[in-house]
């Protein structure tokens, strides 16, 4: 019983993230982002960009938060020239949210 277990002997740093790239685990993260407003959907981007499934959740029928001003087209208008990548009027999956 004098013997030692220990998952981190053989790595060189000891750590858990060494123990996973060494075992070849993918960790897979998700985030829900309550409310669509602008920092909202600033959240919501870059957890998208950091590889995370993202889940939106907004009460309203419409994206903005309180900027009542900004309409959900002029919404999608900004986003475009902005030049985001993945904006619903490239990617006709996000529109379906948008509207």
């Amino acid at each position: 019983m004098d013997k030692k277990i220990s998952f981190t002997d053989d790595l060189p740093d000891g750590t858990i993230s060494a123990l996973l790239q060494k075992q070849n685990n993918v960790v897979q993260s998700s985030g829900i982002v309550i409310g669509s407003g602008i920092s909202g959907l600033a959240a919501a981007r870059n957890l998208y960009e950091a590889s995370t499934n993202v889940t939106v959740l907004e009460s309203r029928d419409r994206i903005g938060g309180r900027s009542t001003l900004i309409t959900p087209l002029v919404v999608l208008l900004i986003w475009e020239l902005l030049g985001y990548m993945e904006s619903p009027m490239t990617t006709p999956w996000l529109l379906l949210y948008a509207v």
